[in-house]
């Protein structure tokens, strides 16, 4: 969110909402991804949309307030509405390109609500949020009360918000059940972008692509997802499962099952629009074939026990080295033999491994023997396929397996693809990580998707373990200069000279997309990033401080535009 200025000009944010509806149309993603949370098809949204995103990037819950408040002259003064939008903005999980804010955003939530408590009677959903009984109450007693009236940023009900709201030392639940009981619709959800369907149990269920940390699953989550279910809450929440498919909890799942998830159901958390499906999954199968792929074999027990389909093969909509092999192949094609015979024993297609199957299986049991007799027809005929059960198993933290696949020689650093050291890193299996390290797997490398190094797949998922071991890790030039280590900035210099005013391209995998900073040498990297400790190491090795983008901005204005006007100062006056 952001404030207005202490003059604003409506016209200069009606050009705001022009640029973002050209931009929608182009379908720049960081454009899409500031108007998903709010309308069902992003790159269909007309102008007047467009200026309600603007008004709502302000704290105005429509453009026409925005407009009253800036004709009245209030300017960067602040209304009750904005600091109650802009709680409710900060308080709840965000799904989407900005999932990474978590608990800072949360705290900042807290101390609005400290120094205004009195946001609590601008709205129901600001009430429910906070988990504010009393509040909730009056607006419950209020004859013209709508308990699914939408409101606030993001034009949710109550219990939407109650759902996501993450307050820290704080509850929720007793608001929700409150609303529930005065007959809040248990199925109240949202279209993230168009596609993504996000419900009340997906909200408490909570987790996600951005981690439990940022993403944590409600304080009372089994209490408040039970009398969400009780209420009526439809049990297929594939998108709530999918969001929590990533660690071995099984709670939401158990709550899915008790309530009626049944095998028929289709996946619906990926509908064009509500009514329309096109993923070909079903929610149990594709949780089947998924806890097959982290090896969570608890979770494969559990939906085996509540008759799961155990005969169509894999068709994961992230395809990996089993599409197309029934479960039963793919238990022991991942290194869990005890599930495929379970499968078996309950009559599922058990359709014997080919030799070069069992080669993988052989990798993934940690069978070296049987992997050794197995190597000479198999062993690097598809590296591809060979880089990917290493990354699985290192993710997994299946060391046994990945010992093996070492001890055959596997290539531990394969260029242009992530390594088994990321998916480590990103999973915090700090065990694994040490093995590859210790068998030379190299830290510097980047994958094509992020261009990040491992230690930064670490950082984003927040794995402390990981980060501090990685962090002993060589780091290339860039990362190093990011970081301040000029240990390790001296440590690539002695290893070759050249990296000094290096582009940034040179470390950037060539299946990679072009990017803005591909020109950039770690000397920009270190400006823009602050690291002026850094800055000054580069400067006086003699990095060249007039190399400048393609647009002409010097390394010194991009640092200024960063906001490090110390590191700007000290590009411009150093001696040339």
């Amino acid at each position: 969110m952001a404030n207005l200025p202490a003059r604003p000009s409506l016209e200069h944010l009606k050009g705001q909402a022009k640029q973002l509806h050209k931009l929608v149309r182009i379908e720049d993603q960081s454009a899409l991804g500031r108007v998903g949370p709010y309308f069902g098809n992003p790159a269909k949204i007309t102008l007047q949309q467009a200026q309600l995103v603007i008004a709502r990037e302000y704290d105005f819950s429509s453009w026409t307030r925005m407009k009253r408040h800036i004709d009245a002259g209030l300017g960067a003064r602040e209304t009750t509405e904005q600091r109650a939008n802009r709680f409710l903005d900060l308080v709840c999980l965000h799904y989407g390109p900005d999932n990474t804010r978590g608990p800072a955003a949360f705290e900042m939530a807290a101390a609005i609500l400290e120094a205004h408590p009195e946001i609590v009677a601008h709205s129901p959903h600001v009430a429910a949020a906070a988990g504010d009984e009393a509040a909730l109450a009056r607006w419950l007693a209020r004859e013209s009360f709508s308990v699914d009236e939408p409101g606030g940023p993001f034009q949710w009900t109550p219990l939407m918000y109650a759902a996501y709201a993450r307050l820290p030392g704080a509850s929720s639940y007793m608001t929700g059940v409150m609303l529930l009981g005065a007959g809040a619709d248990p199925n109240a959800h949202y279209l993230w972008g168009g596609t993504y369907r996000f419900s009340v149990l997906t909200g408490i269920f909570g987790d996600g692509e951005g981690g439990k940390v940022r993403l944590p699953e409600h304080p009372e989550m089994a209490e408040f997802a039970r009398a969400v279910l009780e209420a009526g809450a439809n049990p297929n929440d594939s998108q709530g499962a999918y969001n929590r498919c990533f660690n071995p909890d099984n709670t939401h799942l158990e709550l899915m099952l008790e309530f009626g998830l049944k095998d028929s159901d289709p996946s619906n958390w990926w509908p064009v629009e509500d009514g329309g499906l096109p993923a070909a999954h079903r929610t149990m199968h594709w949780n089947l074939i998924i806890a097959l792929r982290w090896g969570f074999a608890d979770r494969a027990r559990l939906l085996i026990e509540h008759g799961v389909d155990i005969d169509t093969p894999d068709n994961n909509t992230y395809p990996t080295f089993t599409e197309g092999v029934t479960p039963y192949q793919s238990a022991l094609m991942r290194g869990l033999p005890d599930i495929a015979e379970i499968i078996k024993a309950r009559g599922g297609d058990a359709e014997p491994l080919t030799e070069r199957q069992q080669f993988f299986a052989a990798c993934m049991s940690g069978d070296l023997q049987t992997a050794e007799k197995l190597k000479p027809g198999h062993m690097g005929k598809d590296p591809d396929t060979e880089a990917e059960i290493l990354r699985e198993a290192a993710g997994n933290g299946n060391l046994a397996a990945v010992e093996t696949m070492i001890a055959l020689g596997f290539e531990l650093s394969p260029v242009g693809t992530q390594t088994a050291l990321h998916a480590a890193a990103w999973r915090g299996q700090v065990n694994t990580l040490k093995v590859l390290l210790a068998a030379g797997a190299d830290a510097k490398l980047r994958d094509p998707e992020h261009l990040s190094p491992p230690l930064g797949h670490a950082f984003y998922s927040q794995k402390k373990e990981a980060i501090a071991l990685l962090l002993q890790a060589p780091m290339d030039i860039f990362f190093a200069a990011a970081m301040g280590r000029t240990d390790q900035i001296d440590a690539r210099l002695a290893e070759d000279p050249d990296w000094l005013d290096a582009p940034f391209s040179r470390v950037v995998p060539q299946s990679a997309n072009s990017g803005d900073d591909h020109w950039a040498p770690p000397l920009w990297k270190a400006a823009v990033s602050g690291q002026i400790g850094s800055v000054e190491h580069l400067l006086e090795k003699g990095a060249n401080p007039d190399i400048c983008d393609p647009s002409g901005t010097s390394i010194a204005e991009s640092a200024a535009s960063a906001g490090h006007s110390d590191v700007a100062e000290l590009l411009r006056e150093y001696p040339r």
